[in-house]
């Protein structure tokens, strides 16, 4: 039973009712904002996210999409508000890249990526372009340790502990150390986050981690090889194109199976004993 009683919307009421005891609590959902992306004057894209750490997301956005090879190439980044959408207030994210030529074309991107899906496996591997190449790195990784680091994930995650409804995206080195984590409404945003946070304090990825808190689709492959990231773990399954483009591009894909048992689906030389 639900009880509707108008106030934010954040923060809803709910009748719960646990063991037959009666009782009103409330619950907080994720926001989710529009944020709309322009380069150098030309719109580019329009992302569902959850507000903060708009310039790690915009940094790891346009070097995923292959618009950048590295942060000093933006010149400036201006945030401000622009008009609504769908009753709520959206950003305008004006990026400068002097470097980059609008005229002769962004690369092939959908003109909205919403927050449950960036590509969803519909573009074929070679026609991505922007960047990509097999991932290079020798850097290996213990099995042992994989298991402590999705265990490790929840200590890092108090957006998810406050609304059930977000994703994360963490790095760790090959010791099992935490290196940071990003959440989001958007699986391929809180990559982005976190991947962007690393670019502009100039950190390694190559000898790095990543774990998604949920499932490795084509997109978030794509993302992490884009990277240079060795290792991609997630806590659900793959799907058939995400292990596909994993296997050509050299990338180690490891998911969980149970609490127990993992799956190493591509290159799992990288892991050792």
């Amino acid at each position: 039973m639900t009880e509707y009683i108008p106030q934010e919307p954040s923060a809803p009421v709910v009748y719960d009712a646990p063991d037959g005891d009666s009782s009103l609590r409330r619950i907080h959902l994720a926001r989710e904002t529009a944020l709309e992306v322009v380069v150098n004057g030309r719109s580019h894209s329009l992302l569902m996210q959850t507000p903060g750490a708009e310039t790690d997301l915009l940094v790891g956005y346009l070097f995923t999409e292959g618009l950048i090879d590295a942060p000093d190439q933006i010149h400036r980044i201006t945030l401000g508000p622009a008009g609504e959408f769908l009753g709520a207030q959206m950003t305008r994210a004006e990026v400068d890249i002097p470097g980059l030529d609008v005229t002769a074309g962004l690369p092939d991107r959908p003109t909205v990526a919403l927050s449950s899906c960036g590509l969803c496996g519909k573009e074929a591997l070679n026609k991505l372009g922007r960047g990509m190449g097999r991932v290079k790195s020798r850097q290996r990784f213990r099995w042992s340790s994989l298991l402590g680091i999705m265990g490790d994930l929840r200590r890092h995650q108090p957006l998810y502990d406050q609304t059930r409804g977000v994703h994360a995206a963490a790095l760790y080195n090959p010791e099992g150390g935490f290196e940071g984590c990003a959440e989001d409404v958007g699986r391929h945003n809180a990559l982005d986050k976190v991947i962007g946070r690393s670019l502009l304090e100039n950190r390694s990825l190559d000898d790095k981690l990543v774990l998604l808190s949920g499932r490795a689709s084509l997109e978030m492959v794509l993302k992490t090889a884009r990277a240079g990231l060795p290792v991609l773990l997630c806590l659900s399954s793959p799907t058939l194109l995400a292990v596909e483009a994993a296997k050509q591009l050299n990338l180690t894909l490891v998911a969980r199976r149970d609490d127990r048992f993992l799956a190493g689906y591509t290159h799992t030389r990288r892991l050792e004993d």
